[in-house]
C-alpha cells in the first residue's frame, strides 16, 4: 500500500471521487440531462446513469472485502438499466482481498489510473516565467469551451448555453494560462472533503511544451494550500507528459487504481 494511502487519506479521496463524479454528471457537455443515481453498498458507493454507458458513471467506488456481500445485488442493480458494472479498486489490503471474489463473478481488468498526490503546503511556489495564469470567470467561458474542444469534437452553441452555469459551481475552479496575451491552456480544480482534485488539463496543439501545464499545476497547488486543503490529487496516464509535470510540481506517484468491469451480458 502507498504510504500516502492511509485509511484517513483513502476516506477523503473516495469521498471526493464520489462528489466529483456527481458534479461531472451535472456539468458534462451534452444536451441530454444526466440521470445519476447513487446507492450505498456498506462502506462503498455505487453510481449508475441511465443516460450514459461510460464506465466512469456506472461504477462502484470504495469497494473492500467487507462489502462483497452486497455485490450480487449491485450487479443486478446495474443490469436493471442495461449497464455493465465497473469497479474502481484502490490498492489497499482491504480492497485487494476482494480480488478473488471479483474474479469469480466475472470481473476483468480494463484500465488502470495513476494518481499523484501531495500536501499542498509542501508544493513549490508558483513559477513566474512567461506563462500568465489566472482564474477564469463567466466572461471567459467561451475561451474555456474552445480549449476543451481542442483535438475533440466541437462543443455546439446549444451545449455551451445549457451547461455554462454548471461550470461556475463554487467548488469548481477553472484556470487559464496565457502566452502573448492569448489563452492557450486550461486546467481545473474541484474542492471537496479537504481534497483539491486537479484535472481537465488541455493545451492548444501549437502551444505545447511551453510550460503552461506546469505553471497551471503550481498555481492550483498554491491556491489549494491557501484554501486549507489537506491534499491535492491528480490522475493521469502513467509515463505521460502530465505524469512528468505532476512530479515536477512536487506531486509524487501515490497509487494506481485497478479499473474492473463485468459485462451486463454475463
Amino acid at each position: 500500500m502507498s504510504t500516502l494511502l492511509t485509511p484517513p487519506a483513502r476516506t477523503r479521496f473516495l469521498a471526493a471521487d464520489l462528489a466529483f463524479t456527481r458534479y461531472n454528471a451535472r456539468r458534462s457537455l451534452r444536451l441530454t440531462p444526466a440521470a445519476l443515481e447513487v446507492r450505498r453498498l456498506g462502506g462503498a458507493a455505487a453510481v449508475r446513469d441511465t443516460t450514459s454507458d461510460a464506465p466512469y458513471y456506472n461504477r462502484i467506488i470504495g469497494l473492500t472485502h467487507a462489502d462483497i456481500g452486497e455485490l450480487d445485488a449491485a450487479i443486478a442493480w446495474y443490469r436493471e438499466v442495461d449497464r455493465d458494472c465497473a469497479i474502481s479498486l484502490t490498492p489497499d489490503p482491504a480492497s485487494l482481498a476482494a480480488m478473488a471474489p471479483l474474479a469469480r463473478r466475472g470481473f476483468t481488468l480494463f484500465d488502470s489510473h495513476a494518481f499523484f498526490a501531495t500536501r499542498p503546503t509542501a508544493a513549490p511556489a508558483p513559477s513566474t516565467g512567461e506563462v500568465s495564469v489566472r482564474r477564469a470567470g463567466e466572461v471567459d467561458l467561451n475561451a474555456v469551451f474552445d480549449l476543451w474542444q481542442a483535438g475533440a469534437p466541437a462543443i455546439e452553441r446549444e451545449v455551451r448555453a445549457l451547461k455554462a452555469r454548471e461550470q461556475l459551481d463554487p467548488r469548481f475552479h477553472i484556470y487559464l494560462a496565457s502566452l502573448d496575451d492569448r489563452p492557450v491552456a486550461m486546467a481545473t480544480t474541484f474542492c471537496s472533503d479537504g481534497v483539491a482534485w486537479l484535472g481537465n488539463a488541455n493545451t492548444l496543439p501549437g502551444w505545447r511544451r511551453r510550460g503552461c501545464q506546469l505553471a497551471l499545476l503550481r498555481r492550483r497547488l498554491a491556491d489549494a494550500s491557501a484554501a486549507g486543503c489537506a491534499w491535492a490529487l491528480t490522475d493521469t496516464a502513467f509515463g505521460s507528459a502530465s505524469h512528468r509535470n505532476a512530479e515536477r510540481a512536487g506531486m509524487p506517484l501515490a497509487f494506481l487504481t485497478y479499473e474492473l468491469r463485468r459485462s451486463r451480458d454475463r
